[in-house]
């Protein structure tokens, strides 16, 4: 279930995550736990996207004093990112935070733009939940100094979805596994999973993503071993040195489609009319917050709050 109640309840940690001011938000699947009474998993949506990261020995979470984020070409030491101001258009925002080279010119890469072209309402069927939750994952990309692509990626994990699962694997809007999740501090129980909250699960991946980039010194490698598995770009590379081609590796078929994918789809949002596609208008600025309960915190409490009805939806 997902539900449009102004908050968002996070039973197992005490915090509640309220609107700002505009009555949307999203129901975790905290929330939902509460009210189906323990059933602790929900059925991926049919357009969620099915990868996921599977490193099978993951690493342990980043020493925050060592960061490894992508230099900004042209920055100096100086230099700090800020903020985008609320209000401004987020497609508008994002292009200019675009650093990587989308290769249109390779076959893959055309080859998803294709597929892309061929359903241009896609995006516009993910409105509601690329307006709830791209603006906060871009804020924490754009804010670490990380190319804007790298926001894009839940779009091609889960299409943007917080309740996306695959069987007991990954889930959430990163497609975290339970391990790779462990390792990155993100904590399940029966009342809460880390890996479906919207802000700790971006925290998490874009320190997987800059932890990748710091072993691998080349940002296209670091995205392909965040879907395959750290280990399997490593055997890849079978103990080659200097800078290697991502395009030269042979990795399984879904990590050979995840740095295409997401090419297509930069290329796509920098480039819509080129395309025949049509964005969503989106606007930059927060569009939840997290508020300290106490403790948890009734359903019918949280309506009564916010002088909502308990089926808002």
């Amino acid at each position: 279930m997902i539900a449009t109640l102004n908050g968002r309840l996070r039973a197992g940690n005490g915090r509640f995550r309220a609107g700002n001011g505009r009555l949307r938000a999203a129901l975790a699947l905290t929330l939902t736990l509460v009210l189906a009474g323990g059933c602790q998993t929900l059925p991926a949506p049919d357009d969620a996207d099915s990868s996921g990261p599977h490193a099978t020995k993951p690493p342990e979470a980043p020493d925050a004093s060592k960061s490894t984020a992508v230099e900004r070409p042209g920055a100096t030491d100086a230099e700090s990112p800020q903020a985008a101001p609320s209000g401004e258009d987020l497609w508008d925002a994002i292009r200019a935070e675009f650093r990587l080279d989308h290769e249109i010119d390779h076959p893959k890469v055309r080859a998803e733009i294709d597929a892309l072209r061929r359903y241009p309402t896609h995006l516009l069927k993910m409105r509601e939940r690329l307006e709830l939750y791209l603006p906060q994952v871009f804020e924490q990309v754009r804010s670490r100094g990380l190319p804007g692509e790298l926001a894009l990626l839940p779009i091609i994990e889960s299409s943007m979805n917080p309740h996306a699962e695959v069987l007991s694997g990954p889930a959430g809007l990163w497609q975290f596994i339970p391990a790779t999740a462990d390792r990155m501090d993100l904590p399940r129980s029966w009342w809460y999973d880390g890996r479906r909250d919207p802000a700790s699960s971006t925290r998490a991946a874009l320190d997987y993503l800059e932890y990748l980039y710091g072993g691998f010194d080349d940002l296209q490698l670091a995205i392909v071993s965040y879907n395959t598995g750290e280990g399997t770009v490593t055997r890849a590379l079978g103990g080659r040195t200097g800078p290697v081609s991502f395009w030269s590796l042979r990795l399984p078929a879904a990590g050979m489609v995840f740095v295409p994918k997401l090419l297509a789809l930069a290329e796509i949002v920098a480039h819509p009319e080129r395309y025949g596609i049509t964005l969503p208008e989106l606007r930059t600025g927060p569009t939840f917050a997290t508020l300290e309960t106490g403790g948890q915190i009734e359903i019918a409490k949280a309506a009564e709050e916010l002088g909502l009805d308990e089926e808002t939806q």
